[in-house]
């Protein structure tokens, strides 16, 4: 009999579950329908524009900014074979491409770009100046464990030698006593 009381009110719980889930879905759909028109049509035409334009700008910049990278790379590059042509004697050559590497950078577009790569610079300079600050950091902890160990080996190995230095002599005081015992009984028996 109570199983069919659980049943009847598992049924009825699950009934009223379900009639409430559509009592919520009317205001959501309410709601929906009147998304469609928070902007005037005119004021929809406006933010679409907006919208393109921003988009327009975003795209632009993104544009620019792999051009100046490939005209960055282009530079290192003409530096790099010209640092290599001077040191195997080609002055001329060298003088070409690195004039090619002066005008890559002289580009208009690029002035705002190298005052970003300078901060980039300077950031990674500081990263790596931090770096090298925690990797001393790190090697003069270890140089102190280091000799932290070696100071304790020592004390270590001082400790033993003291301790079979007082085994040693416990010993030959031991075999004195024995020694003495034994010439005690001798005189005893003679």
């Amino acid at each position: 009999m109570g199983r069919i009381k659980r049943i009847r009110f598992l049924i009825g719980i699950t009934t009223f579950v379900f009639l409430m889930s559509f009592v919520s879905l009317a205001p959501a759909a309410e709601k929906s329908a009147e998304v469609g028109y928070t902007y005037s049509l005119k004021e929809l035409a406006e933010k679409a524009k907006e919208n393109i334009e921003k988009v327009d700008k975003e795209l632009e910049k993104e544009e620019a900014e792999k051009l100046n990278q490939k005209r960055e790379l282009d530079a290192r590059e003409f530096f790099e074979k010209a640092n290599a042509l001077y040191a195997e004697g080609k002055p001329k050559e060298a003088k070409e491409l690195w004039q090619k590497a002066l005008d890559v950078t002289q580009d208009p577009q690029m002035k705002e770009y190298i005052k970003k790569s300078e901060k980039r610079y300077e950031e990674e300079a500081r990263a790596r100046a931090e770096e090298e600050r925690r990797l001393e950091r790190e090697r003069q902890a270890q140089e102190r464990e280091r000799a932290r160990l070696e100071r304790e080996a020592k004390l270590e190995a001082e400790k033993k030698a003291r301790e079979e230095a007082k085994a040693k002599e416990d010993a030959e005081r031991e075999e004195t006593r024995r020694e003495q015992e034994r010439q005690h009984k001798l005189k005893k028996q003679n």
